[in-house]
């Protein structure tokens, strides 16, 4: 293998193995590098600084590099440094695809009503998430574009699910389809109309109202102090993603254990930069250095979380605050979960 065959291969090595420890089904991880002797370009898109930064550290560490003191580059698009835009589903079901084109495979349908986080054009579609996070395009003639405000009062307030398959006036609503509600039995659909639906096809209901939450949230206070330990579930000994999953089992909600898959679960949330789009009880997730989900707490409100500490044990956090790794919460900061929604 020649020397420039050899660079290539250690690039694309290390790339793909940064790729491999994030879900890109829901964080962002598309990089092309350009390699040649004299410098090392990344071009694509990431979803964190703390993803671009993980890129550029581990690559000026190859051996290769560092022999050759071959510079590297950054033309990474970092989404989240990037205003987010929303689009409202106006068809039945949206098609998130994996490439902007049709027949493209189907990553997912986005249902009428639910609406889309949109990062970047890409001909005709949009690049963007879903309200779970999936990640994918969607043409832009399946959606109509929105307010942030027109998209909090979606997400934090009141909703109709719709029950089942239904049609009225024109219009067909899959079951699963949600849309904000003007009154318990009217909806506002993506035109801006109204429609009043009297016959129970939907369920009205606002995220956060129930009981659920004021007693996770109370129960979590229950743990201030407890010692950090790692793998430890109980107030004798507990670590960050034990915390929020003990939290969330006492309310008969089974997350997964670790922080890494806890990411998964839920409604994404906290894409906005002054956390609007968040509400108490919310999950928070944070990235480490290495393009690795590292750890989770629990949303309070103004921007104040509680968690495991590695140094406090369960303590209560600000999100400019210093975190585990040198830097700020906020640096390391990806985006929230909502589990009851």
């Amino acid at each position: 293998m020649s020397t420039p065959d050899s660079l290539l291969h250690e690039v694309n090595s290390c790339v793909n193995e940064l790729g491999f420890r994030i879900d890109r089904r829901i964080i962002a991880f598309e990089v092309q590098p350009e390699v040649t002797e004299k410098e090392i370009v990344l071009k694509g898109f990431v979803h964190v600084p703390k993803q671009e930064v993980a890129l550029l550290n581990n690559l000026a560490e190859l051996p290769s590099v560092m022999k050759k003191k071959i510079p590297v580059r950054s033309r990474l698009k970092v989404l989240m440094r990037k205003p987010r835009r929303f689009f409202q589903v106006s068809v039945p079901f949206g098609n998130l695809r994996k490439e902007p084109r049709a027949g493209s495979e189907l990553g997912t349908d986005v249902l009428f009503g639910c609406y889309v986080a949109g990062y970047f054009t890409k001909g005709n579609y949009w690049y963007g998430s879903d309200p779970t996070g999936y990640l994918g395009y969607i043409h832009k003639d399946q959606v109509v574009e929105k307010s942030p405000g027109e998209y909090l009062a979606w997400l934090n307030g009141r909703r109709g699910r719709f029950l089942k398959n239904f049609r009225l006036n024109g219009h067909y609503f899959p079951l699963g389809a949600e849309f904000g509600c003007v009154e318990d039995k009217c909806i506002l659909l993506p035109s801006g109309k109204t429609l009043r639906l009297e016959n129970g096809a939907f369920l009205s209901y606002k995220p956060g109202e129930g009981k659920e939450i004021d007693e996770i949230l109370e129960r979590a206070h229950t743990f201030l102090g407890a010692p950090y330990l790692w793998g430890g579930n109980t107030d004798k000994g507990i670590d960050c993603s034990g915390f929020c999953q003990m939290l969330y089992l006492l309310r008969n909600v089974a997350l997964p254990r670790d922080s890494s898959q806890q990411v998964g679960y839920g409604r994404q949330v906290g894409v906005l930069g002054d956390f609007s789009d968040l509400l108490p009880g919310d999950l928070l997730f944070f990235m480490g250095r290495q393009n690795r989900i590292i750890h989770v707490a629990l949303y309070l409100g103004g921007k104040r979380f509680i968690h495991a500490s590695k140094k406090e044990g369960i303590t209560i956090s600000h999100i400019e605050d210093p975190d585990f790794a040198g830097g700020s919460f906020r640096d390391a900061y990806v985006f929230g979960r909502r589990i009851f929604f």
